[in-house]
């Protein structure tokens, strides 16, 4: 009866779990996810006609449209497989991971290679990619902080200016990549208390598609799994829980093992995502900081630099590049540290250069570092409170920081590089604001659970009695019978 008692609260204390959450779904219409993404994606779309002339200029070919990826696109869309990311028909490439490329090829096929049409498709899909970021950043902040968090955080984002000038004025995989840490993260979150070896399995494959559109969000992959693993230990799962990890990661080399073999077959060397390594080390290590990185030091702005890349072939200009940036740090090991630690300081307050050349190159340089700052100081105040009250997210954002800029701290930096943290910024620096009225919501909750239990616990007990009763009745009259 006990037992039978148990079962039975615990299926009362669910029903009433769930009528809170049905009570949750009684949304006003600016609290519902889908307004607000339609909010931020009419906002974006009305501001791609503004900025979409600035990828049309056909000067040297085209060039502004996309760049690099403009460039690899260009040569999918013709025919000419995965390569010549610059100038000329230069053979096969890994400048770029392919993902982004091939998306934009596609709009190229459908709607013409650099021609008005697709300038207005692959902006848009930019900013269908930046709305459909409320979804998942709303998911992080309700699990972490509560409800109203959550619709803050969405409606944040739906405002936040670095999120319409990538999404609406960038044909570059920013917006995307922004979209899939996200994702990442809110899939890691709601991994935490799921046991099906398919849902580890889709975790990997999903940083699969991540690796092959952007491989430096991969640092993440490991600080996510090792929270992971951390939690379910700390809730006390066995050690032979965790081969689903390694179902996990069976499942990323299957999805990104196909381009390690193209790139080996095709370049005639193990090149795993990508090659551009040494190429943004040397840019960021020549010691000409007038700007974040020189533009001589880039082969599409060099002739000569256009030119050797040309004669070795992309591997050996990358080797080569990545020798003199090491043998340059080796010499000047001061420099290099100091110039690493202006690196930090701009990704995290904006501030690089205020001299008045900088300023006429860089007319926005002061609201940037205005804007900057001031993101940075809440998700800091955030961060803090959040390790009072949530560790365990508190944990996750704080390495998912730490990690994901280490490489341009190296290399050089820029706010679109920064991206994809920046909703976690967002969200870390509503939760600044918002921690008071999570505690008064898990407050109500509980109580509205507490009385909720308590008359479930009485019903109980007055069926038990009624039971009871019955039972001595029924007794009664077999006795006098």
């Amino acid at each position: 009866m006990a037992s039978d008692y148990g079962f039975r609260a615990e299926v009362l204390i669910t029903g009433t779990e769930e009528r809170l959450d049905s009570a949750q779904g009684n949304l006003q219409l600016w609290e519902r996810p889908w307004f607000i993404f339609l909010v931020a994606l009419g906002l974006r779309l009305a501001v791609v006609p503004f900025l979409v002339g600035e990828q049309l200029n056909p000067a040297r070919d085209h060039w502004v449209f996309g760049w690099e990826t403009g460039r690899l696109a260009r040569s999918l869309a013709s025919g000419h497989g995965f390569g010549s990311p610059l100038f000329g028909w230069t053979g096969p490439s890994a400048w770029m991971a392919p993902g982004y490329p091939a998306l934009l090829a596609g709009v190229f096929k459908l709607f013409g290679i650099y021609s008005i049409a697709s300038a207005y498709v692959i902006l848009s899909l930019n900013c269908l990619f930046a709305a459909l970021t409320c979804f998942p950043l709303r998911s992080i902040a309700r699990t972490a902080f509560g409800h109203w968090t959550g619709v803050t955080a969405a409606w944040a984002w739906a405002l936040f200016p670095y999120s319409f000038d990538f999404a609406a004025g960038l044909v570059w995989s920013t917006a995307l990549n922004a979209l899939l840490l996200t994702v990442a993260v809110a899939v890691t979150v709601a991994l935490e208390r799921k046991l099906s070896p398919f849902s580890w399995a889709a975790w990997g494959a999903m940083w699969g598609v991540i690796g092959l559109t952007e491989p430096s969000l991969l640092v993440c992959l490991p600080v996510a799994g090792v929270w992971l693993v951390a939690r379910e230990r700390r809730r006390g799962m066995p050690w032979i829980f965790f081969w689903r990890t390694g179902f996990a990661a069976l499942l990323f080399v299957f999805v990104v093992s196909p381009w390690f073999v193209r790139n080996y077959r095709s370049l005639g060397h193990f090149v795993p995502l990508r090659e551009g390594l040494g190429l943004m080390l040397y840019q960021g290590n020549t010691w000409d900081t007038f700007d974040l990185s020189p533009d001589w030091a880039n082969p599409p702005h060099n002739p000569a630099e256009m030119a050797e890349y040309a004669r070795v072939g992309e591997f050996a200009y990358m080797t080569e590049k990545k020798e003199q940036a090491i043998s340059e740090i080796r010499k000047h090991p001061a420099r290099f540290a100091g110039t690493t630690m202006r690196r930090i300081l701009f990704t995290w307050s904006g501030y690089w250069n205020l001299s008045p050349a900088y300023r006429r190159m860089e007319p926005f340089a002061l609201p940037n570092i205005l804007m900057v700052s001031l993101l940075s100081v809440l998700a800091a105040r955030g961060l803090i409170l959040t390790f009072r009250r949530h560790r365990r997210f508190a944990v996750l954002f704080a390495a998912l920081l730490v990690a994901f800029p280490a490489v341009y701290y190296i290399t050089h930096p820029s706010m679109a590089y920064r991206h994809p943290v920046d909703p976690v910024l967002v969200l870390l620096g509503v939760s600044a604001f918002t921690v008071r009225t999570f505690k008064r919501e898990t407050r109500s909750q509980k109580s509205e659970s507490g009385v909720a239990l308590a008359e479930s616990t009485r019903a109980l007990a007055s069926i038990e009695a009624l039971k009871a009763l019955t039972a001595r009745w029924t007794r009664s009259v077999l006795y006098l019978r």
